[in-house]
């Protein structure tokens, strides 16, 4: 664990160059999400390249900022849950045409949303810790 601690830019950035080999992943695939009354559908390829961004992004600034002013269970929480839901949604928009199959379509878009809601609050407890809030 001291490697998170010591070094969370060079695991986020690990983590994008991974997410990115999700680009080979076969098929172009997509993910349909209905918001209301507007139904977007997102393509693999579009989602590997935006998660991957903001792991870079994450990691520039970890690697920007100075490393003593940070709380050790803030960084492990903000690179654990965003490395952790950028990932399960990867894995999702690989399984979704799957998953709504089995599950429905109901049932998977609220996991879609609740695993989004993961990825924010990583972002908050990234900004709270890079910024002493």
């Amino acid at each position: 664990m001291d490697w998170l601690l010591n070094a969370p830019e060079e695991t986020l950035c690990i983590a994008g160059l991974i997410a990115l080999l999700f680009l080979f992943a076969g098929k172009r695939r997509t993910v349909d999400i209905q918001w209301h009354s507007t139904y977007f559908v997102l393509s693999l390829p579009f989602m590997v390249v935006v998660l991957s961004f903001l792991l870079g992004l994450n990691s520039l600034v970890y690697w920007w900022l100075p490393s003593a002013k940070r709380m050790p269970w803030l960084t492990i929480g903000h690179v654990g849950l965003l490395i952790l839901a950028t990932f399960a949604l990867l894995l999702l928009a690989l399984l979704f045409r799957k998953l709504i199959i089995r599950l429905g379509f109901g049932r998977v878009q609220n996991i879609i949303f609740r695993v989004l809601g993961l990825l924010l609050l990583g972002q908050v407890l990234g900004i709270a810790n890079w910024f002493e809030i």
